[in-house]
Protein backbone atom coordinates (compact mmCIF):
# COMPACT_ATOMS: atom_id res chain seq x y z
CA UNK A 1 0.00 0.00 0.00
CA UNK A 2 2.97 2.59 0.81
CA UNK A 3 4.26 1.85 -2.65
CA UNK A 4 1.18 2.59 -4.32
CA UNK A 5 0.29 5.90 -1.88
CA UNK A 6 3.98 7.03 -2.59
CA UNK A 7 3.33 6.72 -6.59
CA UNK A 8 -0.39 8.61 -6.46
CA UNK A 9 0.79 11.88 -4.08
CA UNK A 10 3.38 14.64 -4.64
CA UNK A 11 5.03 13.80 -1.37
CA UNK A 12 4.78 10.99 0.82
CA UNK A 13 5.69 11.21 4.76
CA UNK A 14 5.83 8.23 7.04
CA UNK A 15 4.50 8.51 10.32
CA UNK A 16 4.69 6.80 13.32
CA UNK A 17 1.05 4.66 12.72
CA UNK A 18 0.73 5.46 8.78
CA UNK A 19 1.62 7.72 6.20
CA UNK A 20 0.01 10.83 4.62
CA UNK A 21 0.23 11.72 0.98
CA UNK A 22 0.58 15.83 0.27
CA UNK A 23 -0.48 17.74 -2.82
CA UNK A 24 -1.09 21.50 -3.65
CA UNK A 25 -2.81 23.70 -2.23
CA UNK A 26 -2.65 21.97 1.31
CA UNK A 27 -4.68 18.42 0.06
CA UNK A 28 -3.78 15.86 2.49
CA UNK A 29 -4.28 11.90 2.44
CA UNK A 30 -3.61 10.24 5.53
CA UNK A 31 -4.09 6.12 6.57
CA UNK A 32 -3.21 4.84 9.61
CA UNK A 33 -2.51 1.02 11.05
CA UNK A 34 -5.85 0.64 11.97
CA UNK A 35 -7.36 1.60 9.04
CA UNK A 36 -8.06 5.09 9.98
CA UNK A 37 -8.65 7.60 6.81
CA UNK A 38 -8.29 10.90 7.33
CA UNK A 39 -8.55 13.70 3.76
CA UNK A 40 -9.73 16.49 3.16
CA UNK A 41 -8.52 19.91 1.07
CA UNK A 42 -10.04 23.31 1.16
CA UNK A 43 -13.60 22.99 1.08
CA UNK A 44 -13.97 19.47 3.01
CA UNK A 45 -12.93 16.77 5.39
CA UNK A 46 -13.38 13.54 5.97
CA UNK A 47 -12.38 10.90 8.73
CA UNK A 48 -13.42 7.16 8.67
CA UNK A 49 -12.45 3.74 8.60
CA UNK A 50 -11.87 1.56 5.22
CA UNK A 51 -12.33 -1.82 4.52
CA UNK A 52 -10.69 -1.25 1.28
CA UNK A 53 -9.11 0.93 -1.11
CA UNK A 54 -8.85 2.01 -4.31
CA UNK A 55 -6.68 3.84 -6.26
CA UNK A 56 -7.36 5.03 -9.79
CA UNK A 57 -3.88 6.55 -11.38
CA UNK A 58 -5.36 7.04 -14.77
CA UNK A 59 -8.80 8.70 -13.01
CA UNK A 60 -6.17 10.66 -10.03
CA UNK A 61 -8.48 9.55 -7.20
CA UNK A 62 -8.78 7.07 -4.00
CA UNK A 63 -11.81 5.95 -3.22
CA UNK A 64 -12.27 4.66 0.44
CA UNK A 65 -14.93 2.12 1.00
CA UNK A 66 -16.06 0.63 4.46
CA UNK A 67 -18.35 1.97 7.62
CA UNK A 68 -21.26 1.89 5.34
CA UNK A 69 -19.72 5.04 3.58
CA UNK A 70 -17.57 5.52 -0.08
CA UNK A 71 -15.64 8.70 -0.55
CA UNK A 72 -13.55 9.29 -3.30
CA UNK A 73 -10.51 12.04 -2.94
CA UNK A 74 -9.33 13.72 -6.15
CA UNK A 75 -5.79 15.23 -6.45
CA UNK A 76 -6.18 18.69 -6.82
Amino acid sequence: MVATLDEFANELAKTDDGVVCEFDQGARFAVSADRTVEAGMALHDFAGGADTLVVDHDAESITVVGDGTEYTFRQP
